[in-house]
């Protein structure tokens, strides 16, 4: 019988359900929109500060993270990463019914889940890297996929939910998603752990920052979370209003098929990593997202743009989870705050790839076609820094 104690795979077990919780705290809220705008009476502008302080907050995780490392344990990092996406998640429906101000509530919940969002994101691939296992990009490739799944099964299972109990009962939801997390908790307090920290690392932070290359790694980062995120936040709305349907059909044809496709891409992935180069997956990756993007904005047909938004799922798979690998292939040796840095910089990716293609499309009259194609910039963006890379560093080639 397998101990879970000495055995590295329940490691990577706890990995990959960390994802899959930070794709629950992350998705289910935005799902709750609609209801909390009739039932709390909020506006466009109150709903839109909760994903805003989301990332915010993950942001400021990504910085803190090397800095709690040093005076707290590892293990009681990820656990309580995974705690505090269960609290927030599951307090969601007790502070908004019990604060005078139920939108302060709800931002306290935001804040707290997205403080485990944060520490999660951060220490899951460097343990992932640190795991005594052969081909590196393979399960890093693996764990991204979670966060897919986690999106997928989060749209789908409330979406049954609601409709078996009743949009009314969505704190007892709330309650019962909050349950995978802390299951996952619970894992992680059993499982070893090993990960390169910043003093033990052979190349600290203060080294590598002068080597162009990690420039150009975090770079990829920023175009990765750039490129992902434009078509995530973006891709329900063009579904409804190109096809004049429902808000779930809308989620269910938008960011649902665009993370069916992410998951399937970061699996298939995992295959590809151990036949070719990561560099040369991604630097195709880059360019389908590029020319897929593209046509999403001219295609006259509206079928074949949502076409297109889906299918750059699967190329998009495989840019943040491939970058992090590249990062490892580059540098080995780094610690905890290169991998902070990493996270830095995608999430920063992430919040402008969003807020930029939102605010191209409103400037030319709410056309999300106008901003799909300003969205191209990113992908582009990567594959310049990534042929660059190429010509630096052909050994890897």
């Amino acid at each position: 019988m397998k101990n879970i104690r000495t055995d590295y795979r329940f490691t990577l077990i706890s990995c990959y359900g960390g994802l899959f919780s930070q794709a629950v705290a992350i998705n289910f809220v935005p799902l709750l929109f609609i209801r909390f705008s009739r039932q709390f009476g909020l506006s466009l502008a109150q709903l839109a500060v909760i994903p805003a302080l989301d990332f915010i907050i993950q942001l400021i995780m990504d910085m803190i993270s090397p800095k709690l490392l040093k005076h707290i344990s590892l293990r009681m990092y990820t656990v309580l990463g995974a705690f505090f996406m269960a609290l927030g998640t599951g307090l969601l429906g007790v502070l908004s019914l019990s604060f005078y101000d139920p939108y302060v509530g709800i931002l306290i919940c935001t804040v707290i889940a997205a403080i485990g969002s944060g520490t999660m994101e951060v220490i899951v691939s460097p343990i992932v890297e640190a795991c005594p296992t052969e081909n590196k990009a393979s399960h890093m490739s693996l764990l991204h996929s979670f966060y897919c799944w986690g999106s997928i099964c989060t749209i789908i299972l409330t979406a049954i939910l609601f409709s078996i109990l009743s949009i009314d009962k969505w704190p007892l939801i709330a309650a019962l998603w909050a349950m995978v997390p802390l299951a996952d908790a619970v894992l992680f307090s059993c499982v070893p752990i090993t990960i390169v920290t910043e003093e033990e690392a052979a190349s600290p932070l203060g080294a590598l920052v002068r080597d162009v290359r990690l420039w150009l790694v975090l770079a990829a980062m920023f175009s990765a979370g750039a490129t992902e995120h434009a078509i995530t936040n973006w891709a329900s709305a063009f579904a409804e209003d190109t096809l004049n349907i429902s808000k779930t059909l809308g989620d269910l044809i938008g960011p649902c098929m665009f993370a069916l496709f992410m998951g399937v891409g970061r699996v298939i992935n995992i295959s590809f990593s151990r036949k070719y180069k990561i560099l040369n997956i991604l630097t195709i990756a880059a360019a389908s997202c590029a020319i897929l993007l593209m046509l999403a904005g001219f295609a006259p047909n509206i079928y074949v743009s949502i076409a297109a938004l889906a299918l750059t799922g699967f190329f998009v798979s495989v840019l943040w989870p491939g970058t992090l690998s590249l990062g490892g292939e580059l540098f080995p040796a780094a610690g905890t705050s290169v991998y902070a840095l990493y996270a830095l910089f995608g999430d920063v990716g992430c919040t402008s790839g969003s807020g930029s293609t939102g605010l191209v499309a409103d400037a030319f009259g709410g056309n999300l076609r106008i901003g799909f194609i300003w969205a191209a910039v990113f992908p582009v963006i990567g594959l310049i820094v990534l042929l660059i890379l190429r010509g630096r560093q052909r050994r890897i080639i």
